[in-house]
């Protein structure tokens, strides 16, 4: 007659445990590269970025496509007017959150979907509000992911007086922001009060040309992804070392 081990209950249920454990505790990361690409930008220099950018998504594996989603969103505009966030006009949307799943299809977008804008004028704080009312919304996971916006610059804001309502904005809608300035013309304190209220150099990096941004850039990327990649999951080599100690007491 086959005796059933007392154990193997026990088994069937910490398999089903483990696995409703893994997709209970999982954490969603949205992040969206807000880009300033205005004329004071060299055509030589965006192709420097738009490289920076296809090489620092190598630390977006293994997490994209999986907890994260990453989006690009460019700003400029030629007409000195205060925008409105909403004018389809003067943004660009390189891909959305959602729409890509592997760094290859995030480097196609930067490669095919990014231009050069040309713009004259640098809206960033009205970026910041897009990037909070329209960008984010749009999301799959919009009431479930953990968001970031990581603001890449290399001058002085034309609406620098709308800053610090604009990281206020952030600030309520659960929205952590880095900043990354490039070259001589960034004003610090203008970082600052973007990525922390303008109390420290907490999440503001400063470089001195487009070609020392990688290492900036890949360092805030691999911090990001580390948020949901390393959320405390029951990864499958856990799962599998629970599953060979209960098989040792069958």
């Amino acid at each position: 007659m086959l005796i059933m081990s007392p154990f193997r209950p026990l088994f069937a249920l910490l398999l089903l445990f483990t696995a409703r454990l893994n997709a209970s505790e999982m954490k969603y990361v949205d992040l969206l590269l807000l880009i300033d690409s205005t004329s004071s930008i060299s055509n030589q220099d965006f192709v420097v970025l738009k490289d920076t950018l296809k090489n620092a998504s190598m630390a977006f594996q293994p997490a994209i496509g999986k907890c994260l989603q990453v989006g690009i969103l460019q700003y400029g505009n030629n007409n000195i007017r205060m925008l409105d966030y909403a004018d389809n006009s003067v943004f660009q949307s390189s891909t959305t959150l959602g729409n890509c799943s592997t760094v290859a299809c995030f480097n196609l977008a930067v490669s095919n979907n990014m231009p050069h804008l040309l713009a004259g004028n640098t809206f960033t704080a009205t970026a910041i509000e897009r990037a909070v009312r329209i960008n984010f919304p749009q999301s799959p996971r919009n009431t479930t992911a953990q968001r970031f916006i990581v603001l890449i610059t290399d001058g002085s804001a034309t609406d620098s007086h709308l800053l610090p309502s604009r990281y206020n904005l952030t600030r309520t809608n659960n929205i952590t922001l880095y900043a990354i300035g490039v070259g001589n013309s960034v004003v610090t304190s203008q970082l600052q009060i973007s990525a922390n209220g303008g109390i420290s150099n907490d999440r503001v990096y400063t470089v001195n040309s487009y070609s020392q941004l990688l290492n900036a850039t890949t360092l805030v990327f691999q911090s990001i992804s580390r948020t949901c990649s390393a959320a405390g999951i029951l990864t499958p080599n856990i799962i599998m070392l629970f599953c060979i100690v209960i098989l040792q007491l069958l």
